[in-house]
């Protein structure tokens, strides 16, 4: 300013300051009107954020339970199906090994050697094979 040029200031000096001040009761009032509806806006906006964590939550335990159930059940169907493969895997059960040869009927019917049978953990009972059978019932009658 023009006015103050002639007490020495340089460029980029403050050289005086201007305040302005207003009445604080207008401004209070103003602020008061609006609280009735701030506060209940953002009360609202607070419930529906409470609700929906609420209801994510159960939503999830719901899930979480679903997920457990089908886990059991899975584990169970597994330790059946493991349970259906050590059977297969294995015969039980009693089979014909023919007491003069040695060989095995098979479940069609065939007599095969006891060393092509690959079921370890099965019983054997004696019986006889048509060869054998024909073989010494020839025998039996000379």
């Amino acid at each position: 300013m023009k006015c103050q040029e002639k007490q020495g200031y340089k460029v980029g000096d403050i050289r005086g300051g201007i305040s302005v001040s207003l009445a604080w009761d207008t401004f209070r009032e103003a602020l008061r009107s609006q609280l009735f509806v701030i506060i209940p806006g953002y009360g609202g906006i607070w419930m529906l954020g409470i609700l929906g964590l609420y209801f994510g939550r159960k939503q999830l335990q719901n899930h979480l339970a679903e997920r457990q159930q089908a886990e059991a059940s899975l584990e169970e169907k597994h330790r059946q199906l493991q349970q259906a493969f050590d059977e297969i895997t294995t015969l039980r059960g009693i089979v014909p090994i023919c007491s003069y040869c040695k060989k095995i009927r098979d479940d069609k019917g065939y007599w095969n050697q006891v060393e092509q049978y690959e079921h370890t953990e099965a019983k054997f009972s004696h019986g006889i094979c048509p060869t054998c059978f024909e073989r010494e019932m020839n025998e039996l009658k000379s």
